[in-house]
């Protein structure tokens, strides 16, 4: 994806259906797409990938246009529409047809970001407490070791983009 929107400067609409890895490709290619492209159609095969891509665009602060969950039926517009595969649908806020207050826009973004965050946060701590006693060797382990990965590559910084990609990458 980064190579193909590489050599242009906008992209009006981005439809995307890649039969189960449109949360991978579109992850991987963020930044350039929320840098160029206006407005995100996608179909999408699993409730986990349509979740990723919720959260990957309330990350980036896009706005939600329409979602419609694969293997569903929903009242739309036009009627009842069986989805075999899902939708959805999103907006990128820097690309409006209104004149941008870029200060503005990078402001929500900023902030959809930081709920998206919070939200990813505590979904993760819920699902430590059900893996761990609290005070188990397991949870102290961990809290130690998030707490070393947080002095030594603090959030934000090169070497804690360089630490993200090593632990993804194993």
């Amino acid at each position: 994806m980064n190579t193909l929107l590489q050599p242009l400067s906008t992209v009006d609409l981005l439809d995307i259906d890649v039969q189960g890895v449109e949360l991978e490709i579109l992850e991987v290619a963020a930044a350039e797409v929320d840098r160029k492209v206006k407005r995100v159609h996608i179909g999408t095969h699993s409730r986990a990938i349509e979740e990723g891509l919720r959260s990957l665009f309330a990350r980036l602060g896009w706005q939600c246009l329409t979602s419609f969950e694969c293997s569903s039926s929903a009242k739309t517009e036009w009627g009842t529409i069986s989805f075999q595969d899902g939708v959805q649908s999103w907006l990128n806020p820097m690309h409006s047809v209104k004149p941008v207050d870029e200060v503005a826009v990078l402001s929500r973004k900023l902030e959809a970001s930081r709920q998206e965050a919070a939200r990813l946060w505590a979904e993760l701590q819920k699902t430590r407490r059900t893996h761990f006693v609290l005070a188990s060797l397991g949870s102290r382990l961990v809290d130690k070791a998030t707490r070393a990965r947080d002095r030594f590559a603090p959030t934000g910084t090169r070497r804690r983009k360089v630490f993200d990609l090593s632990a993804r990458e194993n």
